[in-house]
Order: structure tokens, then sequence, then C-alpha cells
């Protein structure tokens, strides 16, 4: 469909949209109260949460975000989620100040806190709250609102009613905010149903490996030892007996380059494509190649602290990661020592130092974790077993990023005008 243009201060769009501010179409942004309330567990039917800044997250509403608000507080919770508004975090870090999300529902038994807005939208606007919220989270607005956000502090920045309010946007006909957002929100669709099944693996994953390192395949016969009941045939040995440590390079700034070697730093592992690079000599210790074992000794519980196998390129190790290697490949298999430590992980973080969410331990203290030693075909029918699995969370991981992309792009030339939608015939859908 080729359609008439026109000329705008913001450049060329459709002849029949508009560019507006926020504040046209918005007549309000409500935010909610502070309350006292329990960290340690959520809400029950017959109690009220308060949602934490997280319930706001790349777009998405995660209700189960949230606090139980203490009796005393209860009835100073006034302002619920509503179906069809957008929630906007008006105060985060610097990454997510100014994300938002849609309510897909009312939410009676849950309250908003201070820090996030709800939107009332002005009834004299023809306003599709699903395809406003696909504008607010694309790519451009997300860079225009940051600029906006203000703040002293590098770790939390804020916005005001006023500039976010007086942002703009562009403005199509009610039925092509319509279409807009049914093409976007079935792209969504398709990745829920990818994210259910990611799920769903990942749980098999879980009790797939609770079983098999610690029962095995087909065993009858048990016996006690350090790490409980294992089969007869097991053997239970120290990490620092089959593996070898070895910690990465601590690099200063001024060996920092634009050429050589990429740096492996704790974020390269959790898929950071931002890398230093170093073209001094590499000591064959430092060096990593691909599926090199790795442990991150310093980091976030659950993200970025443990095992990881390396997936990129040939690089090399900063400090606070260990270099893994097998003492005895006649003793261990690597994939089959690889998932140990994954098992053994959260054992590892909880005798670990630090406060919260950030912990460290020491290669001495790692050295003493124990581990269980099957035969060596038990070992290597257990990691193909396991890697099954991992295959499939990786072609799953695949077709989202598949679907992210093609949202990316939709976006991009839907919410501009670029690409123009068809309403008159609803089988057509794009042009």
């Amino acid at each position: 469909m080729k359609s008439e243009m026109k000329q705008t201060v913001i450049g060329e769009i459709p002849a029949d949209w508009e560019v507006v501010k926020l504040g046209d179409i918005i007549s309000d942004l409500k935010s909610g109260v502070s309350v006292n309330s329990e960290d340690k567990r959520i809400q029950i039917p017959g109690e009220i949460g308060i949602l934490k800044t997280s319930a706001v997250a790349n777009g998405h509403f995660l209700p189960n975000q949230h606090k139980l608000v203490i009796e005393k507080d209860v009835q100073r919770a006034k302002l619920n989620p509503a179906k069809g508004s957008i929630l906007v975090s008006r105060m985060n870090t610097p990454a997510l100040v100014g994300d938002s999300c849609y309510v897909d529902k009312d939410y009676p038994d849950l309250f908003i806190p201070d820090r996030l807005w709800m939107t009332v939208f002005n009834p004299k606007k023809k306003i599709s709250s699903r395809w406003l919220s696909f504008v607010l989270v694309s790519d451009s607005f997300k860079e225009t609102i940051k600029s906006t956000a203000t703040g002293t502090s590098n770790s939390m920045k804020n916005i005001s009613k006023g500039s976010f309010l007086s942002l703009e946007v562009l403005l199509p006909p009610l039925p092509q905010q319509r279409k807009i957002a049914e093409i976007l929100s079935t792209v969504d669709e398709k990745m829920a149903v990818i994210d259910e099944q990611l799920a769903q693996t990942q749980e098999l994953k879980k009790g797939l490996m609770q079983r098999l390192l610690t029962k095995g395949i087909g065993h009858t016969a048990f016996k006690d030892s350090p790490l409980g009941k294992i089969p007869e045939s097991w053997e239970v040995a120290s990490l620092g007996s089959v593996f070898d440590f070895l910690n990465g390079k601590a690099f200063k700034p001024s060996e920092w380059s634009k050429t050589g070697l990429p740096i492996i730093r704790i974020q390269n592992l959790n898929g950071s494509s931002v890398f230093n690079f170093y073209d001094g000599p590499v000591d064959n210790r430092n060096l990593v190649e691909p599926n090199q074992l790795l442990f991150s000794w310093s980091g976030s519980r659950g993200t970025s602290f443990g095992p990881f196998r390396w997936n990129g390129k040939i690089g090399v190790l900063n400090q606070h990661i260990f270099k893994i290697l097998v003492k005895n490949v006649s003793v261990l298999d690597s994939d089959f020592g690889f998932y140990f430590l994954k098992y053994l992980t959260s054992d590892i973080e909880d005798r670990a130092h630090g406060a919260s969410g950030l912990v460290h331990i020491t290669k001495k203290e790692l050295e003493h974790f124990n581990l269980s030693l099957p035969p060596l075909f038990e070992q290597r029918k257990i990691a193909e077993a396991l890697n099954t699995v991992d295959d499939k969370l990786q072609v799953l991981t695949d077709k989202k990023a598949q679907y992210q992309e093609l949202k990316r792009g939709l976006m991009q030339q839907l919410l501009t005008g670029q690409r123009r939608v068809r309403v008159a015939q609803p089988e057509e859908a794009l042009t």
C-alpha cells in the first residue's frame, strides 16, 4: 500500500499520522505510596502485596515481584495495577529508568509503590494502550527517555512527570494502532510459548541432575559417603584431587589495547560481547580456548558465580576466574565434572564469603569440596543425557532470539510508519 506522506518537525511521516506529546494522550501519571513490608515472602490469598521496582522488567509485568505489606500499613496502600494501564519505572538504575510494561488485567491484591507510575489516559484521545506500551519500550524511545533522566548518583536515576509527558511520539489512527498492537502481540505470544518450554526444560534438567548425579543409571545397591547415599561402585574425591584451578591475570588498564586477544571477564561469561583486548605476551595458563571449563570465584549468586563453559573465541583470562583443567582424563570426564560443579554451586555459594548477593571463595576452600566419581563409562552416559537437554535448551534459546530480532525489526518499521498495516481487509496483515 503506497501511502501519502507529509513533512513534520521530526521528518517525513504518513499523512494520516500525528506528532503528539505524551501529555496529550496521558492525562495523569499516578504513583503509589511507600509502605512497610516483609521481603522474605509474597502474599497469599487474603493478604496484599506491594510491587517491587523489579515488577517492571524489560517491557514485561512480573506480578510475583512483590513483598507482603505488613498489617498496620495495609490501609495506606491505595493504588492497584489496573487492566489496560501502563506502569512506568520513574526511579531506577541508569539502564532501567523509564522502563515500562502493559498491565493485562486488574490486580486487586497488589499495590503500586511510590517509585512506579500508572498511566491515566485522556478520554478525548483515541488510544490503544497496548499499542502505546510497545512505543514506550521501543529502542528509540528508551534511548530518548534515558537522555532525560537526572540524578547525581551513578547507580540511580529518576524522571520527572513534566519531562516524561513532554516527550513526543508518532500517533497513528486508532484502527492502525490496534492492528500494530495485534501483530506485535502475536510475536509476544510466540515468545511466551517458548519461555514456557524453556522453563519446563530447565525444570527437567534440574530433576535429571539431581537424580543422575546422586543415583546414577540403573543402580540398586547404595552406600554411605560424605555426599550421602551413592551407588556402591562409585567413589568420592575432592575437587582439588581431580581439578587444577588456575587464576586469571590481573590486568591493569594500561595493558588494555584495541587489538589482540579479548580479555575474558565475568560479564563475558554471561554473554556480554563488550571486550577489552590484550596484545602482549600470553602465559599458556591464562589462554582460554572454546569449550574450556571456567569457574567464576567472585560474582553474584545464581548468575555470575560458579562454573561456565567458554563458548566464545580464543581469549586471555582475567582475574576472579579460574581456568579448570582435569588432572587425569582416565578418572574424570570433563563434561561430567562440569555438571557436578553446577550441581554443587548452591552449596558452594552457601559456604562462600560475602553479604547479600555478591559472594567469593578461595581456591583452597573450593578444592575441599567433594564430588562423586562413577566409573568413566557411566560418567559419559550421564554427561551425554544432560548435554542432550542442554542442546534442547540452546535450540529454544536461539529460537527466542530469532523472534526477538523479528519483533525489534517490526517495531522499528511499524511504529514509525516505514511499513504500513492494512486494516480494511484483516486477512492482509502487512504490505
